[in-house]
């Protein structure tokens, strides 16, 4: 079953806990996904990215409830 619920999807381009090719395919498969890679991040890249993290969350749910 696949969620119609708009889904954000945070990233690092250098996570090694989740493996690049899962982070596409996901994207991929869920309709209402959007993926935002971090550049030069690990895992968890909202810490290193706060400000851009914080407006790409509120710009999802501002989009999410139209």
């Amino acid at each position: 079953m696949v969620t119609r619920t708009p889904l954000l999807i945070i990233s690092g381009d250098n996570d090694i806990s989740t493996a690049v090719d899962n982070r596409f395919a996901l994207n991929r498969k869920i309709p209402n996904a959007h993926l935002a890679v971090y550049p030069e991040s690990e895992h968890a890249p909202q810490h290193q990215y706060p400000q851009l993290a914080a407006e790409q969350v509120a710009s999802s749910l501002r989009h999410a409830i139209r």
